[in-house]
């Protein structure tokens, strides 16, 4: 009998981020991407070159264009600002060093994909703006006939290779436990997407993890 995955669990019990944290994040998040300043971007795309890869994909196929996944340091002070209010309510996120933007955007869903566990294994995530009132995010399952394939980690993998396992609506203003180490997808997103991710590794070495597995 095979243990059974837990995919996503709603953390509706750790406190939220005060309004006017979630303000700065936001107004950060978006001067920056105003800026056309470059967003270290850890998914980006199918596979087309490895065909022993699950996600890999003809390159003459015409797919429906995908979204990417980016992360971005927050600036020190908002970083302590958050550190601060966690630690005046004695929570366990008071130990968290790092606090990074997760921002998805460029079309309206991204595909089924697994991040690397040295990158980012299962964890906390916390939404602000979910991107659009009908946003999903999916977990899947790798059919028996593909099992035998690669992982491209950060890569997309094909729908047609996947049984969906669960499907929710993430709310916004919640901490959200995430398997990322399971395949998953978001979908029918409208609008750029903010989350706050916390880590416990210097980002410019996760970042630098993240671009060898997805050849940049």
């Amino acid at each position: 009998m095979e243990d059974k995955i837990i995919y996503y669990q709603s953390y509706e019990h750790y406190p939220c981020l005060p309004k006017e944290i979630e303000e700065e994040i936001v107004q950060f998040t978006e001067h920056y991407i105003a800026q056309d300043t470059p967003i270290p971007i850890a998914y980006n795309g199918y596979d087309n070159k490895n065909e022993k890869s699950l996600s890999y994909v003809n390159p003459k196929k015409i797919l429906k264009k995908s979204g990417t996944i980016g992360f971005i340091l927050l600036p020190q002070n908002i970083i302590d600002n958050i550190i601060n209010y966690y630690t005046n309510l004695d929570h366990p996120l008071k130990e968290k060093r790092y606090y990074c933007v997760q921002v998805a955007l460029g079309a309206d869903h991204i595909p089924p994909h697994v991040d690397n566990v040295e990158e980012r294994g299962p964890g906390l995530l916390y939404l602000i703006k979910a991107g659009g009132p009908n946003v999903r995010t999916i977990w899947y399952k790798i059919k028996d006939e593909f099992k035998h394939l690669q992982i491209a980690y950060n890569k997309g993998i094909p729908y047609e290779r996947l049984i969906v396992m669960e499907n929710h609506h993430l709310k916004e203003r919640t901490w959200n436990w995430m398997n990322f180490s399971e395949p998953h997808s978001v979908e029918n997103q409208e609008s750029l997407r903010i989350a706050v991710y916390p880590n416990d590794d210097d980002p410019i070495t996760t970042y630098n993890r993240a671009m060898k597995y997805i050849g940049q």
